[in-house]
Order: C-alpha cells, then sequence, then structure tokens
C-alpha cells in the first residue's frame, strides 16, 4: 500500500458570513463553511447540492452578509479556502467558524477489536480517540465462559490441595487419584482455553 500524505485539496460549496439561527449559538456570528458529502439529510436543507461528494461550483462571499459571491471551482486548495476565510473574519467580529459536512475515521487505520469469550461489556476503559498500548484493558466483559474456567480452576485446586492431605496422611493411592483429577481438569480448561484463542485468530484474519 502506497502511503499519501495529508490532503491538500477540499471539497466546498459555499463560504460565508450569517447569524447562526440554531443550536446553542444562536444568534451569534459565524463563518459558515459548507463542505461537501454531508450526512445529516435535515429535512429544511436548503443546499441539496452539498449532500452529494463530488466536485462542483463554491460560492465564496465577499463582503460579510451581503452575498456578493464570487465562484470558484471545488475543490480548491485548502490554503485559498482559509484565506477566504480569514478574509471575512477580519472584516467583522466573529463568534467561530461553523463547518458543516461529513466527518468520518480514517477507515484504513481501523482496528476491529473481537473478544476471545461471549458476554455482556461490564465497563470500558478507553474512549474513542484515545491512545492505547499493547497489553492494555480496553474493557471488561462479564462472561459465563470465563466463570467455567474459574470453576475449573477451583476445582483443580481443591482436587491439588486433597492430593497434598492424602499423601501426607500416606494414603498414595487417594493422593495419584486426585492429583489425576486435578491434572485433568487443567487440561481441560487449557483445551478450551487455547481453543477460544485460535478462534478468535480466526476471526480476526478474517
Amino acid at each position: 500500500m502506497t502511503e499519501t500524505g495529508p490532503p491538500t485539496d477540499i471539497l466546498a460549496t459555499e463560504v460565508f458570513s450569517a447569524i447562526q439561527g440554531e443550536a446553542a449559538l444562536v444568534g451569534e456570528r459565524q463563518v459558515f463553511v459548507r463542505l461537501t458529502g454531508c450526512n445529516i439529510r435535515c429535512a429544511y436543507c436548503d443546499q441539496p447540492e452539498a449532500l452529494d461528494l463530488q466536485p462542483g461550483p463554491c460560492r465564496i462571499e465577499r463582503t460579510p452578509g451581503r452575498r456578493d459571491w464570487r465562484v470558484v471551482d471545488s475543490p480548491l486548495p485548502i490554503a485559498a479556502l482559509a484565506t477566504r476565510v480569514d478574509e471575512l473574519w477580519r472584516q467583522l467580529p466573529h463568534h467561530s467558524i461553523s463547518l458543516t459536512g461529513a466527518v468520518d475515521f480514517n477507515q484504513d487505520k481501523q482496528v476491529n477489536i473481537y473478544p476471545i469469550v461471549s458476554g455482556n461489556v461490564h465497563d470500558v476503559s478507553v474512549q474513542l480517540g484515545d491512545f492505547v498500548t499493547t497489553g492494555q484493558t480496553l474493557a471488561t466483559i462479564r462472561s459465563s465462559e470465563m466463570a467455567g474456567y474459574s470453576n475449573n480452576l477451583i476445582q483443580a485446586q481443591t482436587a491439588l490441595t486433597a492430593a497434598k492431605k492424602a499423601a501426607d496422611a500416606g494414603d498414595f493411592d487417594q493422593a495419584m487419584a486426585q492429583a489425576k483429577e486435578a491434572e485433568a481438569l487443567a487440561k481441560a480448561s487449557i483445551f478450551q482455553a487455547t481453543s477460544e484463542k485460535d478462534a478468535w485468530k480466526d476471526l480476526a484474519i478474517r
């Protein structure tokens, strides 16, 4: 796969200054940058040409609030778009810049995570955008399968304790029987855990 640098162009349909009419910033003047490929699909959308992610004309306001447009081709260089925004920003006081359009993650850098066992998520230790490292706990799952592993471990430990007591008492036949039971439980748990791990690796590769 060929590595590519950050994009230098951007698809936009409009750049203008206006008073925000909705949400938390109602009444505040903003510079609006309308990008193409908007995925929100508002029922009251007044610019259907912004819905499709494709090249086309871009209207850029010269004077804040005057709608004295200049039309350029889109995509346009990001640096040029930033210059147009700055020109509007400097002519009147603005609260902020409003960017509309689709915001998505880079699917080329997406990693799918599959738990080895099924169950209910009890706790999530990280949030979207957090930096994580190998071996870090991402989430805790309450699983009946893990309860089975734990139960086998407890039974194996109990059998080993009984084997030790029998050996200390001189009952070596009982000690051998308990030791073999502990060994069988341990092997069963190891086999089951290994099978789950192999199935998880196969799922991840697919």
